[in-house]
């Protein structure tokens, strides 16, 4: 399987991309069944695990999307904040990384409520920063950094890792601060 595959507003999802994949249910913070990749969920509660030894109580918002679960996404952003702000923070049907099951929304917890965001996503934003550095050691990246949205096509989201198996290009990419599309680049 191709963990380093793209996906963004140029790269659809390959047509083939649910035959290379295991999805597993799982349940989110809000206690609904979500999918995830299996290998994804298992690094992510080692990631986890390393979270709660510095503080930090994370879980799952969401994580794999279907075309019509994106498309549902898309158009309810796009009726509540008006369609540029979609396009911003919402990929179109198709060529969202949540179809790829490696992609994860992070929710924080603090003394075991959720902490919710602000529209920004910048409610708590430090533990956010905190937890970045943990991410590569699992195999995860940040996956829209900072000043990187003429790169990737959307804003900065702390929440939005993406996991692409291999440690060492995961550092790479972290410890570089440089997005996917620059490292396959």
């Amino acid at each position: 399987m191709n963990y380093l595959v793209l996906v963004n507003k140029n790269n659809k999802i390959p047509s083939n991309w649910s035959n290379q994949i295991q999805l597993i249910d799982i349940k989110n913070l809000d206690g609904e069944i979500i999918k995830i990749e299996k290998e994804t969920l298992e690094k992510y509660n080692e990631l986890k695990k390393a979270a709660t030894k510095i503080g930090i109580e994370i879980g799952i918002n969401d994580a794999y999307r279907s075309i019509k679960e994106q498309e549902k996404t898309y158009k309810q952003l796009e009726e509540e904040k008006g369609l540029e702000y979609a396009q911003l923070y919402v990929a179109a049907a198709g060529y969202s990384e949540h179809h790829t099951g490696l992609a994860i929304d992070i929710g924080l917890r603090q003394n075991g409520q959720i902490i919710e965001e602000n529209e920004e996503g910048t409610v708590k934003l430090q533990i956010y920063e905190k937890l970045h550095p943990l991410l590569a050691d699992y195999g995860f990246i940040l996956r829209y950094p900072k000043e990187k949205e003429e790169i990737t096509g959307y804003k900065y989201e702390p929440w939005h890792i993406r996991y692409i198996h291999d440690i060492k290009k995961a550092h790479i990419i972290m410890d570089n601060n440089i997005t996917l599309e620059e490292y396959l680049n």
